[in-house]
């Protein structure tokens, strides 16, 4: 089960971001909808640990164009970003 989670993840986020941009919607919505669906499946399944698993937005979002490295690291962290 956990083999096939691991292609199913990143399989269901390029379906879901062809269909999105398909539909219309921006570059942006699609790419975060997918890494949204890519990381959600291998949370919940556990094909690899969750600690890599809550890496992918902070590698993908920023090669996609959708954040910078920082913005992402202040959204993904506990911190507070205010000084």
């Amino acid at each position: 089960m956990k083999k096939i989670m691991l292609i199913a993840g990143p399989a269901l986020a390029i379906l879901a971001w062809i269909a999105l941009f398909i539909s219309g919607f921006s570059a942006s919505i699609a790419w975060t909808a997918s890494v949204v669906i890519w990381a959600a499946v291998w949370w919940i399944f556990e094909p690899i640990p969750i600690s890599i698993t809550s890496l992918l937005p902070i590698a993908i979002l920023p090669l996609a164009g959708v954040l910078d490295a920082k913005q992402v690291v202040i959204y993904t962290s506990d911190t507070d970003p205010t000084p």
